[in-house]
């Protein structure tokens, strides 16, 4: 089962608080997949869905909600990789049903976003966890931070986009074949959202996750740096005996002052060892900074000399 699957299972299992909450999450669900059935059986609502076991809930939640019978069908799905289409279908009481889901008011005008009964705030997450069930998917974060709500409605998208952004959650909205894309690529505002509707073993999994990547991101700047931090030693190190063998074979070397001859001496015997290994190798007490120094001024005399390292990418 993948990520996005799973956590769809999760909130379907979710026990609404009260009658508010049943309306507002079938009226996210109704909004984004219903439509309005005029023909010979009658006017009907019909809500199409590819999972079976959201067709159930949606199936068992209104006939609770409203003490009617529902029609339920399957056809093939033309989508890739998608086998069968679900169809809930519902002809009674219907001019009750629109009104109390809030998909019609008066003059028979469609409303679109959460209806104005349901006010609370646990009716509003029963909403948005409506919207995710009847259009949302979630990349499984491990591999990447990626949710996305598609609608058919431009307004739909608008109102939940606000929703969204009143609960201080940034999605971007973008068009897709025709199709508006409500999406988040941030691991915060993924983060946040699953949690306010209710997918809490989602969210750990995702905070698992995140925080295995935040691991492998540091431990791979600190290699990384450390490796940099090597190649840039060596480096040094290779044009620091460079310059003192130049200052032997033209005998300047003997001439220098005990304390660079020393310093000499100690990096030809340990080119590996850094500045600070070197400096504590040293007879008399001396500093990282003042072994460094010494260093500068041997490959400064050789320049002066004429002498020009050339290491091996370069020659």
């Amino acid at each position: 089962m993948s990520f996005s699957s799973s956590a769809k299972e999760e909130l379907m299992r979710i026990t609404s608080r009260h009658f508010g909450c049943v309306i507002a999450e079938l009226s996210a669900i109704a909004q984004v997949s219903g439509s309005i059935l005029l023909g010979r059986g009658g006017m009907g609502l019909s809500i199409q869905v590819e999972s079976n076991a959201l067709a159930r809930k949606i199936y068992t939640t209104m006939k609770q909600a409203f003490l009617v019978d529902l029609e339920i069908s399957v056809k093939d799905s033309r989508r890739l990789n998608k086998q069968h289409v679900y169809f809930v279908t519902v002809r009674q009481k219907l001019p009750h049903i629109l009104k109390t889901l809030g998909l019609m008011e008066r003059g028979s005008v469609p409303q679109k976003g959460l209806p104005k009964e349901c006010s609370r705030s646990c009716c509003r997450k029963a909403f948005l966890r409506g919207v995710f069930l009847a259009c949302g998917s979630v990349s499984n974060p491990e591999k990447a931070y990626h949710l996305e709500m598609v609608f058919k409605n431009t307004a739909l998208c608008e109102a939940v986009r606000m929703m969204l952004t009143e609960d201080g959650i940034k999605a971007g909205v973008s068009q897709r074949k025709g199709d508006h894309v409500l999406y988040m690529k941030d691991a915060d505002s993924i983060g946040v959202f699953l949690a306010l509707i209710g997918a809490h073993n989602a969210i750990l999994q995702h905070e698992n996750a995140r925080i295995i990547k935040q691991m492998r991101n540091q431990a791979n700047r600190a290699l990384n740096c450390d490796q940099a931090n090597l190649d840039k030693t060596v480096s040094a190190s290779a044009r620091q005996c460079a310059c003192i063998r130049f200052l032997m074979e033209a005998g300047e070397f003997d001439s220098l002052s005990d304390v660079l001859r020393e310093a000499g001496e100690l990096r030809l015997n340990h080119p590996e060892g850094t500045i600070a290994e070197l400096a504590d190798l040293c007879e008399a007490p001396t500093g990282k900074s003042g072994m460094n120094h010494r260093l500068r001024k041997l490959c400064k005399l050789a320049e002066e000399m004429g002498f020009a390292y050339e290491n091996e990418e370069n020659a």
